[in-house]
Formats: structure tokens, sequence, C-alpha cells
């Protein structure tokens, strides 16, 4: 073959469904082809599939790579095809793609299995499907496209999910949770509560509410010493969670902290008043005086 050939669709299709022709030749045209054909089910030997999208001779569309996907009776995107979707831009929308759900759901189960996708292409083609994993439960995707999955998002926030995430993808579990924070404050409860997962959430830019609706599952002392918690968050956890060995702290730094808490850490020197007087050096100046002068306190 020399040069391209710039046959028209209609007469390339004819040449590529002629009976007369081998294989082999059929197959050297491809490679000089310079003709787009816009369905590649016009070509009625399905082997030589491969070979158009290799030759990029097929249109990108959604229904070429249905069809194609369809033809390799599997369930993995292979080399050809991940190759196809490389190496195009172009936006497609399987969302309103005419085929049933069950082919609809194993092609994007496919897609989300394909580590060898290019990062963007993959977040495209997966969005275009407007669809969720709803029973997450594929190991060895890469790290990347898992982020890519959870921002999506792709999987939703079940216990199922996220016990499987824990489990499979213990790194990504702080940002699937971050992403999807309202509904993992739903879905908590006592067999899935995690103290270390709290911790972490203790110190993000979210709602005192949902820290505090977490903490109703902790039993668990939790300090606040240097955690920058609100003043909301550390009167819930000196009430339901206080940490004895925050205590010597608390009385140094009762000056530093606002009225609220200094009320609740005055309440809590009026309970331990007898460490305070076998160790007086490190009370605060203030705490120590309006503890002299307090009617509650008996001695």
């Amino acid at each position: 073959c020399e040069g391209c050939i710039m046959d028209d669709e209609t007469a390339a299709v004819t040449i590529l469904n002629n009976f007369d022709i081998t294989k082999e030749q059929k197959e050297k045209y491809i490679q000089c082809l310079n003709t787009v054909i816009s369905r590649i089910v016009q070509v009625e030997d399905s082997s030589l599939w491969g070979r158009l999208l290799d030759n990029d001779s097929v249109d990108y569309s959604e229904e070429n790579i249905f069809a194609y996907f369809g033809k390799q009776k599997g369930t993995e995107i292979d080399h050809t095809l991940v190759s196809f979707i490389n190496c195009h831009d172009m936006i497609l929308n399987f969302s309103d793609y005419n085929c049933t759900e069950k082919s609809k759901e194993q092609m994007f189960t496919s897609f989300i299995s394909c580590n060898d996708i290019e990062n963007t292409r993959y977040e495209k083609l997966l969005s275009s499907f407007k669809l969720e994993f709803k029973e997450f439960s594929i190991s060895g995707i890469s790290d990347e496209k898992i982020d890519i999955l959870i921002k999506i998002p792709i999987v939703p926030m079940t216990k199922e999910n996220l016990v499987f995430m824990r489990n499979e993808y213990s790194d990504h579990v702080l940002n699937f949770i971050n992403v999807n924070i309202g509904q993992y404050v739903e879905i908590m409860d006592n067999e899935i509560f995690s103290l270390q997962e709290l911790s972490e959430v203790l110190k993000w830019n979210v709602s005192d509410e949902i820290k505090i609706k977490l903490m109703s599952f902790a039993n668990q002392e939790i300090s606040i010493i240097n955690k920058h918690y609100s003043t909301k968050v550390c009167m819930y956890i000196l009430e339901n969670n206080f940490l004895k060995s925050d205590l010597p702290e608390l009385l140094q730094s009762y000056d530093n902290w606002d009225k609220e808490m200094q009320a609740k850490i005055y309440a809590l020197a009026l309970t331990y008043i007898s460490d305070i007087i076998a160790d007086p050096q490190n009370v605060s100046s203030q705490l120590k005086n309006r503890l002299l002068y307090s009617r509650e306190l008996n001695i």
C-alpha cells in the first residue's frame, strides 16, 4: 500500500463486505484507509472491527463503542478499545443511548475496572452514564481512578460501601467520607462507628452539628487539648467524653478560654478539688481566686 485510500464511505463498506476479497487484503486496505465509517455495524465481518478502531477508521460514537464492546462478549475493555478512547477528546453521552439497562450497566462496570483509560477521559466517560455503583465491590482499581470515582461521585455512601472502602481502599476512606459527609452521618450507627474517622472529622471545616452527631456514637474519652475545636464541640466532649488527663492543662489555661468554657472548667475544678489541693502550682491564679471565694466549695 502506497499512500492513503480516500474512498467514500459507501465504497469502503462495500469493499469490506465483499466476500471475494480475502481478510488479509481487507486488513491491508484498512491500514491505508483514510475514510471514517459512521457505523461500525455496517461492516459485516466483526473480526475486522478491531483493525478499524486501531486505524481510527470509524466514528468515535456511543453506538460504535457499544457495538465493539458487545462483540467482545466479555467484561474487560481490551487494549484496542482503550487506545481508541484515549485518542479522542470528544465528550460522549451514554445516559441517553438506546440499549438495555443490563448492557449499559455491564459496560459501565467494565469501564470502572479499566485502569488504562486516561484519567480525564475516564472521568468524562463515566460521568456521561449518569449511573451509580450502588453495591461497590471492585478490587484492584488504581488510586487515581478511585479518587475520580469518589469525586464524580459514582460510589454512594452506604454502610456496605463504607466497609468495602475501609477494607480495600483504606487510603481513600477519608476522602470518601469528606465528599459524602452528610450521607456518612445518616448511615452511622454503633456497628460501623470508627473513633479514628471521628478524630479526623473533628479537624474538618464541617458543622458542629455533624461533629456532635458523630460523637454521640463515641463511648471513648476524647482530648480537646491543642485541638482548636469550637466551644460547642469542646463543651460536648467535656460533658460526655472527658479525658481526665486533660485536666491539668485546662486548669492552667483557664484564662485563655471563653466564659462558657471557663464555667465548665470551674465545674470540673470543683469535682476534682482534691487534685488541685494536692498540686495547686499549675492552676490559673484567676481560677484559684474564684475557687477560694466560691460558696459551692466544701472542704
